[in-house]
């Protein structure tokens, strides 16, 4: 549950309470005022789910139309992060990736395989795993020039030991060729507060992050095979 849903929860409560006590005074009847305040209560909480459901529904629809407008852009599959503020989608025929950034008016992007330098799955704020570009100069292959650390090669998986048990942000970090957008962030799991890893919610988000991880990984790979 997000901070607007707590803040409507609150306004809900407190807007039912006083309507219990106005029907109170001016019923005089206890019972006949907690129904009416209750079911007035119960139908505003409705309300307020359903608006919100439409808005996603809405944010999803605008995320899916910028990308089927992306020019020379065949969609093999995408993603649509679940803060529902971007979209990551794959061209498996002209190996092309996409990128859709809801908090930048729909702004959209297409990067060919080779523009991928680095991908990684981050655990609130603390990467389990990556995969690296290699750089080739003068006939030296450098590995560890992106990742800040020395000789890690294509291809390799490194991870970060995360003890917590509880996580509240899966987020998948793409580094690009990209000067101006150089890191796209896709959020697979966005809670405010943590939920444990042995939950469905986070091995779906687990698991939807570790194809697109691979996905990318194996484009690094063979933009870096065919350099070397």
């Amino acid at each position: 549950m997000s901070n607007t849903d707590d803040k409507s929860l609150v306004i809900g409560c407190l807007g039912a309470i006083i309507v219990f006590v106005l029907l109170w005074v001016a019923t005089g009847n206890f019972i006949v005022a907690i129904v009416i305040g209750f079911g007035l209560g119960l139908v505003s909480n409705w309300l307020a789910k359903k608006r919100k459901d439409t808005q996603v529904e809405r944010d999803q629809e605008l995320l899916i139309i910028h990308m089927k407008t992306a020019k020379n852009f065949q969609v093999s599959q995408y993603y649509i992060s679940e803060d529902k503020k971007s979209l990551i989608a794959v061209d498996s025929v002209n190996k092309k990736f996409c990128f859709v950034d809801d908090r930048h008016g729909g702004r959209k992007k297409v990067y060919s395989y080779e523009d991928l330098l680095r991908s990684e799955i981050v655990e609130d704020g603390v990467a389990i795993t990556n995969t690296s570009r290699t750089i080739q100069i003068g006939g030296a292959v450098i590995g560890g020039m992106l990742a800040g650390g020395a000789g890690a090669m294509v291809g390799a998986l490194t991870g970060s030991q995360n003890t917590s048990s509880h996580v509240k942000l899966v987020t998948l970090q793409v580094t690009l060729d990209d000067l101006e957008e150089p890191v796209r962030y896709i959020r697979f799991l966005y809670k405010d507060s943590p939920i444990p890893k042995d939950s469905e919610r986070y091995q779906i988000a687990i698991r939807e992050a570790n194809h697109w991880h691979g996905m990318i990984s194996i484009y690094i790979r063979n933009a870096s095979k065919e350099q070397s």
